[in-house]
């Protein structure tokens, strides 16, 4: 069903750390397509390891893979920004790719793997339950793990900015746990930059 291997990483040598996390994110992708089994990958990193780059990389290689992923965070600034440059403007092209780019709040109403991968970024930020008064859902890690195949999960502690920001490594490994789902755990320490 894949054409995930071979393949080749959109990464030069020097940038070794994020080609790595991004083999290992496809590999991973391939192993649940084979046996079934539903996968959780953790990738830690402060600001400038070049997690939102791995993130919407991944995210082109699976859809061009066609493979049904979406690219997930709370903040929607991303969302709209990656939408804009990628319509150009365009409002047909907003209806055909939108679905690309999404909140988490809703994915409570997904049934389990209806995703083969949910890439979400700044997991940090992911509230423990949705809706205008939190009173929706169970919990937003469970409802992405419970959602995709894969779930790969972008994360740096440091950069939480509200009271409501509940995700955590603790959490996901804790829903991943409950869904017997194997955890990969990566950490990104070197810079990577982008213009």
């Amino acid at each position: 069903r894949s054409t995930l291997f071979p393949y080749t990483t959109l990464f030069r040598s020097s940038y070794d750390e994020q080609a790595v996390c991004y083999d290992m994110c496809l590999r991973t992708m391939l192993q649940c397509l084979k046996d079934r089994k539903k996968r959780t990958i953790v990738i830690q990193g402060g600001p400038g390891t070049g997690k939102s780059v791995l993130a919407v990389n991944l995210l082109v290689r699976l859809i061009n893979d066609s493979l049904n992923s979406a690219y997930v965070t709370k903040n929607s600034a991303p969302r709209q920004a990656f939408l804009t440059l990628l319509t150009k403007g365009q409002a047909n092209k907003v209806v055909d790719i939108g679905h690309l780019f999404r909140s988490p709040f809703g994915l409570n109403q997904c049934k389990g793997n209806d995703y083969d991968c949910l890439i979400v970024d700044e997991a940090h930020r992911l509230n423990e339950k949705s809706g205008l008064f939190s009173n929706l859902g169970e919990n937003q890690v469970k409802e992405i793990i419970n959602a995709g195949k894969l779930s790969v999960f972008f994360i740096d502690k440091h950069q939480r900015i509200s009271l409501k920001d509940y995700g955590s490594v603790e959490a996901i490994y804790e829903f991943a746990n409950h869904f017997d789902a194997e955890v990969e755990h990566i950490k990104l320490e070197s810079q990577f930059r982008c213009n």
